[in-house]
């Protein structure tokens, strides 16, 4: 199947792209029960030659990294509380 006719049914949701290594992640997680979450830095330059990956603290790299330390530490804390009976439904 093509990949257009695939993401047809995303068109009224307003989805305009699919970022496919997202997409294997979450593939992965659902045959596998494992927790996965995938945090996306969206820039405007292209990755194609030298240093380009790195976008530098103007592009907003220390700001994905300190929300991604966030994220791992709520999630080190709810683990925690889950597994000592203290989170609920």
């Amino acid at each position: 199947m093509k990949l257009r006719s695939r993401l047809r049914p995303l068109d009224p949701k307003g989805i305009l792209a699919v970022e496919m290594e997202a997409a294997a992640l979450y593939s992965f997680a659902q045959a596998t029960g494992a927790a996965v979450l995938c945090l996306a830095h969206v820039t405007n330059t292209m990755g194609q030659a030298g240093d380009d990956f790195e976008k530098g603290e103007a592009d907003g790299t220390d700001d994905a990294l300190a929300v991604l330390a966030l994220l791992v530490e709520l999630a080190d804390t709810l683990g925690k509380s889950m597994s000592e009976g203290k989170c609920h439904d």
